[in-house]
């Protein structure tokens, strides 16, 4: 009876048990996003969602009664956007970058959503979308060095083709904190010499990886995992330098000083312990070069099941 039990169940392919897997953690990861943004906000609130990704944040903002303008920087969810534009009048969508957001305020006349934003939510970094994208930004696949998240600068295998060892330098160790940069800078420079590109994200896990085994830094029993460390920052690095990640960072801290009022929410989502860094100095080197009386207050921090950090801000003014 068991055996003949047994050949009518389907076994789950490992494949299969992958995705569930996927789902189940999407799914405890929007909740605690979702549960973190609740907290933050009050109801009938207008907030600006500046990355859009595949729409579930704002989504989530309209169905919480809040009004919301979007802004994409993917391609790959204007159909999206233009769904929830359809639906009535608590919604605004609007397709470019950070730095574009005042130009494209103004070409729509939204001056009275400036007006009455109570609330910024950012996350920087690739979302969703760009993973979709073929550009090497799952680093775990064999794609194309690209990296960017837009069509616009040069890709990462490019810059790798270019850059002269100063430069990979200072990518490498200002951009993602790259330990022996300057050794693996002079790899690449070399490998040019003999006509070996880097072209795909294979590529460069493998030169990194052999590269910093060669190296006593990475050698004993730590050495496996702190070089896999080594590559991500690797990626990085890249990443950041290529999508121009910094300046557009500052240019949301300044544009949140600037609509914020007093007690507005900032909530911020980073995807590495790196960006978190980045994004506290820009916060407070911004605040403090500025002789007034509004400032930031880091109300929390959480680091949430995936890895990635909220960063929850409050504009405050000083008495």
């Amino acid at each position: 009876m068991l055996p003949s039990v047994l050949k009518s169940v389907r076994r789950v392919r490992l494949s299969e048990f992958k995705r569930f897997e996927s789902s189940v953690l999407m799914i405890s990861e929007k909740s605690s996003k979702f549960e973190l943004l609740n907290e933050a906000l009050e109801k009938n609130k207008t907030v600006f969602d500046l990355t859009f990704g595949d729409g579930a944040t704002t989504e989530h903002l309209l169905n919480s009664n809040h009004k919301v303008l979007a802004l994409n920087n993917s391609s790959l969810s204007i159909t999206k956007l233009d769904e929830l534009e359809s639906r009535g009048t608590n919604f605004v969508g609007l397709q470019g970058k950070f730095s574009e957001l005042p130009k494209l305020i103004e070409a729509d006349n939204l001056h009275s959503w400036v007006e009455s934003c109570d609330a910024i939510v950012v996350e920087f970094g690739p979302l969703k979308p760009h993973f979709k994208m073929g550009r090497g930004l799952d680093q775990s696949l064999n794609e194309p060095l690209d990296l960017r998240m837009s069509n616009e600068g040069p890709p990462a295998h490019a810059l790798l083709a270019n850059l002269e060892l100063n430069s990979l330098t200072t990518v490498f160790s200002k951009y993602g904190s790259v330990k022996s940069s300057k050794h693996i800078g002079v790899g690449i420079i070399e490998q040019r010499y003999l006509n070996q590109y880097i072209r795909t994200t294979k590529e460069l896990r493998d030169y990194v990886r052999k590269c910093c085994s060669e190296m006593e830094l990475f050698q004993g029993p730590d050495g496996p995992q702190l070089i896999e460390e080594n590559i991500k920052k690797v990626f990085l690095a890249l990443r950041m330098f290529v999508n121009n990640e910094l300046n557009e960072m500052k240019f949301v801290i300044k544009f949140a000083r600037t609509v914020l009022p007093h007690n507005g929410k900032f909530i911020v989502f980073l995807q590495t312990e790196k960006e978190k860094k980045f994004f506290e100095k820009f916060l407070f080197e911004e605040s403090n070069s500025r002789n007034d009386q509004r400032v930031w207050e880091i109300e929390d921090k959480t680091e949430l099941e995936d890895g990635t950090w909220m960063v929850y801000v409050t504009r405050t003014l000083q008495h």
